[in-house]
Protein backbone atom coordinates (compact mmCIF):
# COMPACT_ATOMS: atom_id res chain seq x y z
CA UNK A 1 0.00 0.00 0.00
CA UNK A 2 2.64 2.19 0.94
CA UNK A 3 4.68 1.37 -2.54
CA UNK A 4 1.57 2.36 -4.27
CA UNK A 5 1.15 5.71 -2.66
CA UNK A 6 4.99 6.93 -3.09
CA UNK A 7 4.61 5.11 -6.87
CA UNK A 8 1.22 7.91 -6.99
CA UNK A 9 3.15 10.72 -5.65
CA UNK A 10 6.23 9.88 -8.12
CA UNK A 11 4.01 9.86 -10.95
CA UNK A 12 2.09 13.50 -10.26
CA UNK A 13 5.70 14.68 -9.42
CA UNK A 14 6.78 13.62 -13.05
CA UNK A 15 3.85 15.02 -14.46
CA UNK A 16 3.99 18.17 -13.25
CA UNK A 17 7.73 18.73 -13.76
CA UNK A 18 7.04 17.58 -17.64
CA UNK A 19 3.93 20.18 -17.59
CA UNK A 20 6.34 22.97 -16.34
CA UNK A 21 9.24 22.29 -19.04
CA UNK A 22 6.42 22.48 -21.47
CA UNK A 23 5.13 25.78 -20.40
CA UNK A 24 8.52 27.02 -19.79
CA UNK A 25 9.75 25.58 -23.24
CA UNK A 26 6.40 27.35 -25.03
CA UNK A 27 7.08 30.89 -23.58
CA UNK A 28 11.21 30.60 -24.50
CA UNK A 29 9.48 29.66 -28.14
CA UNK A 30 7.53 32.63 -28.05
CA UNK A 31 9.80 35.16 -26.42
CA UNK A 32 12.78 33.73 -29.28
CA UNK A 33 9.89 34.07 -32.19
CA UNK A 34 9.15 37.26 -31.08
CA UNK A 35 12.97 38.46 -30.88
CA UNK A 36 13.69 37.41 -34.61
CA UNK A 37 10.54 39.22 -35.82
CA UNK A 38 11.53 42.63 -33.81
CA UNK A 39 15.60 42.01 -35.02
CA UNK A 40 15.17 41.25 -38.52
CA UNK A 41 13.90 44.76 -39.95
CA UNK A 42 16.35 46.42 -38.29
CA UNK A 43 19.43 44.40 -39.91
CA UNK A 44 21.29 45.57 -42.84
CA UNK A 45 20.66 41.98 -44.28
CA UNK A 46 17.94 40.50 -42.52
CA UNK A 47 18.43 36.64 -43.85
CA UNK A 48 21.74 36.35 -42.46
CA UNK A 49 19.92 36.54 -38.92
CA UNK A 50 21.47 33.38 -36.60
CA UNK A 51 19.80 33.08 -33.13
CA UNK A 52 22.67 31.97 -31.08
CA UNK A 53 20.71 31.68 -27.27
CA UNK A 54 18.29 33.56 -25.45
CA UNK A 55 18.19 33.04 -21.68
CA UNK A 56 14.67 33.92 -20.61
CA UNK A 57 13.99 34.99 -16.81
CA UNK A 58 11.69 36.77 -14.62
CA UNK A 59 12.01 40.70 -14.34
CA UNK A 60 11.02 42.44 -11.12
CA UNK A 61 10.23 46.22 -10.39
CA UNK A 62 11.91 48.37 -9.21
CA UNK A 63 15.18 47.40 -10.98
CA UNK A 64 13.52 46.33 -14.32
CA UNK A 65 11.19 48.71 -14.45
CA UNK A 66 11.94 51.18 -17.67
CA UNK A 67 11.07 54.10 -15.30
CA UNK A 68 13.78 53.39 -13.41
CA UNK A 69 15.84 53.97 -16.71
CA UNK A 70 14.01 56.94 -17.56
CA UNK A 71 14.89 58.37 -14.16
CA UNK A 72 18.48 57.85 -14.36
CA UNK A 73 18.71 58.79 -17.66
CA UNK A 74 17.29 62.47 -17.06
CA UNK A 75 19.62 62.50 -13.89
CA UNK A 76 22.44 62.21 -15.87
CA UNK A 77 21.22 64.58 -18.97
CA UNK A 78 20.77 67.35 -15.97
CA UNK A 79 24.60 66.22 -14.57
CA UNK A 80 25.65 66.81 -18.65
CA UNK A 81 23.81 70.07 -18.65
CA UNK A 82 25.12 71.37 -15.43
CA UNK A 83 28.57 70.71 -16.30
CA UNK A 84 28.16 72.07 -19.48
CA UNK A 85 26.74 75.50 -17.48
CA UNK A 86 29.94 75.20 -15.43
CA UNK A 87 32.32 74.95 -18.57
CA UNK A 88 30.10 78.76 -19.93
CA UNK A 89 30.02 80.02 -16.80
CA UNK A 90 33.96 79.86 -16.63
CA UNK A 91 33.89 81.46 -19.96
CA UNK A 92 31.77 84.44 -18.46
CA UNK A 93 33.79 85.17 -15.75
CA UNK A 94 37.25 84.89 -17.93
CA UNK A 95 35.66 87.29 -20.52
CA UNK A 96 34.30 89.66 -17.75
CA UNK A 97 30.98 89.83 -19.15
CA UNK A 98 28.53 92.24 -17.33
CA UNK A 99 27.42 91.31 -13.98
CA UNK A 100 23.44 90.36 -15.19
CA UNK A 101 25.23 87.78 -17.49
CA UNK A 102 27.02 85.51 -14.65
CA UNK A 103 23.69 86.20 -12.18
CA UNK A 104 21.54 85.02 -14.66
CA UNK A 105 24.28 82.00 -14.91
CA UNK A 106 24.24 81.07 -11.62
CA UNK A 107 20.61 81.14 -10.72
CA UNK A 108 20.24 78.65 -13.57
CA UNK A 109 23.03 76.55 -11.99
CA UNK A 110 21.55 76.85 -8.96
CA UNK A 111 18.04 76.34 -9.53
CA UNK A 112 19.35 73.10 -11.72
CA UNK A 113 21.07 71.70 -8.41
CA UNK A 114 17.92 71.73 -6.94
CA UNK A 115 16.34 69.98 -9.63
CA UNK A 116 19.36 67.23 -9.45
CA UNK A 117 18.25 67.07 -5.85
CA UNK A 118 15.16 66.16 -5.74
CA UNK A 119 15.39 63.81 -8.76
CA UNK A 120 18.38 61.50 -6.39
CA UNK A 121 15.60 61.88 -3.71
CA UNK A 122 12.33 60.53 -5.97
CA UNK A 123 15.12 57.87 -7.67
CA UNK A 124 16.22 56.39 -3.53
CA UNK A 125 12.59 56.51 -2.86
CA UNK A 126 11.94 54.37 -6.03
CA UNK A 127 15.01 51.86 -5.48
CA UNK A 128 13.19 51.54 -1.92
CA UNK A 129 9.99 50.49 -3.67
CA UNK A 130 9.18 46.17 -2.41
CA UNK A 131 10.21 43.63 -5.39
CA UNK A 132 7.42 43.21 -8.07
CA UNK A 133 6.49 40.61 -10.83
CA UNK A 134 6.06 42.85 -14.14
CA UNK A 135 7.31 40.12 -16.86
CA UNK A 136 9.89 38.54 -18.53
CA UNK A 137 13.38 39.47 -19.56
CA UNK A 138 15.27 37.77 -22.11
CA UNK A 139 19.31 37.61 -22.84
CA UNK A 140 19.45 37.36 -26.61
CA UNK A 141 22.82 36.92 -28.66
CA UNK A 142 22.74 36.95 -32.40
CA UNK A 143 24.44 37.09 -35.24
CA UNK A 144 24.10 38.70 -38.63
CA UNK A 145 25.50 41.61 -40.54
CA UNK A 146 23.99 44.15 -38.75
CA UNK A 147 25.51 47.31 -40.33
CA UNK A 148 27.31 46.53 -43.02
CA UNK A 149 28.55 43.27 -45.33
CA UNK A 150 30.30 42.29 -42.27
CA UNK A 151 28.49 39.38 -40.14
CA UNK A 152 28.66 40.41 -36.09
CA UNK A 153 27.21 38.99 -32.59
CA UNK A 154 24.29 41.40 -31.35
CA UNK A 155 23.35 40.54 -28.06
CA UNK A 156 20.16 42.43 -27.34
CA UNK A 157 18.15 42.41 -23.55
CA UNK A 158 14.55 42.54 -24.35
CA UNK A 159 11.34 43.21 -21.78
CA UNK A 160 8.37 41.04 -22.13
CA UNK A 161 5.01 41.09 -20.78
CA UNK A 162 3.66 38.89 -17.92
CA UNK A 163 2.27 37.05 -20.95
CA UNK A 164 5.23 36.86 -23.49
CA UNK A 165 2.47 38.63 -25.94
CA UNK A 166 4.22 42.04 -26.10
CA UNK A 167 7.94 43.10 -26.30
CA UNK A 168 7.90 46.04 -23.62
CA UNK A 169 11.29 47.85 -24.54
CA UNK A 170 14.31 46.21 -25.66
CA UNK A 171 18.23 47.70 -24.86
CA UNK A 172 21.33 46.64 -27.10
CA UNK A 173 23.20 44.77 -24.40
CA UNK A 174 26.38 47.59 -24.30
CA UNK A 175 23.44 50.55 -23.74
CA UNK A 176 21.58 48.76 -20.90
CA UNK A 177 25.38 48.41 -18.98
CA UNK A 178 25.93 51.86 -19.67
CA UNK A 179 22.67 52.99 -18.24
CA UNK A 180 23.41 50.52 -15.04
CA UNK A 181 26.93 51.91 -14.41
CA UNK A 182 25.09 54.95 -14.33
CA UNK A 183 22.95 53.96 -11.72
CA UNK A 184 25.81 52.11 -9.74
CA UNK A 185 28.05 55.35 -9.58
CA UNK A 186 24.80 57.61 -8.72
CA UNK A 187 24.45 54.88 -5.42
CA UNK A 188 28.21 54.93 -5.00
CA UNK A 189 27.91 58.67 -4.63
CA UNK A 190 24.74 58.61 -2.61
CA UNK A 191 26.33 56.50 0.15
CA UNK A 192 29.30 58.55 0.18
CA UNK A 193 26.88 61.34 1.44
Amino acid sequence: MCIMKHRRYSIALVVAILVLSACSQTSKSRAEEMLEEAVKPTLYDPESYESRGTHLDSAFAPLDSPELMDKVEKIQSDKNEMAALHAQLDSLLRTKVNKKEITKMTDKMESLSATIQKESVELIQFLQAPRKFIGFRAFHTYRAKIHSENPEVGRLIVYFDPDILVIQRKYDAKDLMDKMKMLNEFQAGMGEK
